[in-house]
């Protein structure tokens, strides 16, 4: 990941800047969860299933935006819903 932070990103390269910090491509679901928090500013709950992908999402606000991001998350329900 970029240590770079590429503030003020813009909806048309948000896709490759993306690619770029992580090294693969977004799902259309991530890249318009990232939108809605970093260019569109606005607040998000994100219920997604387990593999979706929410740390990419969740990390790249900071990258994106620079500064620090608060993330809650209940570990021990992923925990609970992986013991078989």
């Amino acid at each position: 990941m970029s240590g770079i932070a590429l503030r003020t990103p813009d909806v048309q390269t948000l896709h490759a800047k993306l690619h770029a910090i992580f090294g693969y491509k977004p799902r259309d679901e991530q890249v318009e969860a990232i939108k809605t928090l970093a260019i569109d500013q606005q607040d998000l709950i994100l219920t997604a299933r387990t593999g979706f992908g929410k740390s990419m999402v969740f990390h790249s606000i900071s990258v994106l935006r620079g500064g620090i991001s608060l993330i809650i998350m209940p570990l021990n329900l992923l925990e609970e819903e992986q013991v078989c």
